[in-house]
């Protein structure tokens, strides 16, 4: 049977951890097995996380370190794993019931394969949910890292994606970056091995304030930085590398999509320019150019407008 071993970070989040780690923890079979890494946690964590291991022991095992951030933190728990595949969970969401049957009976069908990717059921600041199915992706890691970064811009959750062992050592979670970490990760994995790709939602995300607010960091963050970890030649396939310059086109523009919905059009304009320098195509995507028109005119976003009032 494949052994699988799921990994949450978890900072200062004693207060909805237990529902997180339980829906976890009420799937595995013997040999699986929860590792929660707590990054440095001030709040109750140890204590919840003590009763939690009291109860399931066997199936949990807790690491402590120094806060480092959550690639830092999923990098630890990747180190420590003995499953045959690593999937992933925050510890504000939740994993589905039958996600752990139905991942083990698919890998076990496509022995082929490193990376598997489903959907998710995603709820935005307690409001009502809605189902993203998860979309296919290309087997083959050159067109599936094109669609993910460039021609599709697939949206992929981290508590949906497993990921073989072997893999998941070899590319790792960026400790550098303050958010976008999880992108840096799949972009990696999707181009050094083969993908499976599922329909199915296989976690419930909780989009909160903290979290819909994370890209306000655009001002401090590197892009160029960013698609250069993705790119690094160490780790994904050289037949990927000629990919590179549109992927950093499309991720300025993604920079410039949220700096936009902030309000914050002069600054986007600056990305989209860029963008636009590198690969035109991309630019003119009408979902691209009506933004940069609309911005230019001084007709601010909807989302920007709502945030102004508040």
């Amino acid at each position: 049977m494949i052994r699988l071993s799921y990994v949450m970070p978890v900072f200062n989040r004693a207060q909805c951890l237990g529902t997180a780690a339980e829906s976890v923890l009420r799937q595995l079979e013997p040999g699986d097995e929860l590792i929660v890494v707590d990054d440095g946690s001030t709040d109750d964590t140890p204590d919840r996380l003590r009763l939690l291991g009291e109860r399931w022991n066997g199936l949990l095992r807790v690491e402590r370190q120094t806060n480092a951030g959550p690639g830092a933190a999923r990098n630890r728990g990747i180190a420590l794993a003995s499953g045959d595949w690593i999937g992933f969970l925050d510890s504000d969401d939740e994993l589905l019931p039958g996600t752990v049957r139905l991942v083990r009976e698919v890998i076990t069908r496509h022995p082929e394969a490193g990376f598997l990717c489903g959907g998710r059921l995603e709820r935005v600041n307690g409001g009502p949910e809605r189902r993203l199915a998860g979309r296919p992706v290309p087997a083959d890691p050159c067109r599936a890292m094109e669609s993910f970064l460039i021609t599709r811009r697939r949206s992929l959750g981290v508590g949906a994606v497993l990921v073989r062992r072997d893999v998941a050592l070899r590319t790792g979670f960026p400790a550098e970056l303050p958010f976008a970490e999880d992108n840096v990760f799949f972009a990696r994995v999707l181009g050094s091995t083969r993908t499976i790709s599922l329909t199915e939602p296989l976690y419930r995300y909780h989009l909160e304030p903290a979290r819909a607010n994370a890209r306000a960091l655009w001002r401090d963050f590197s892009v160029e930085r960013m698609v250069d970890l993705m790119f690094d030649p160490a780790i994904v396939l050289p037949a990927v590398q000629p990919l590179k310059p549109r992927a950093l086109a499309a991720a300025r523009l993604s920079v410039f999509r949220d700096l936009h919905r902030l309000g914050r059009d002069r600054e986007a304009r600056a990305f989209y320019r860029r963008a636009f320098a590198a690969a035109p195509a991309l630019a003119l995507r009408w979902r691209y150019l009506r933004k940069f028109l609309r911005g230019l005119i001084g007709v601010r976003h909807p989302e920007s407008r709502r945030a102004a009032r508040v």
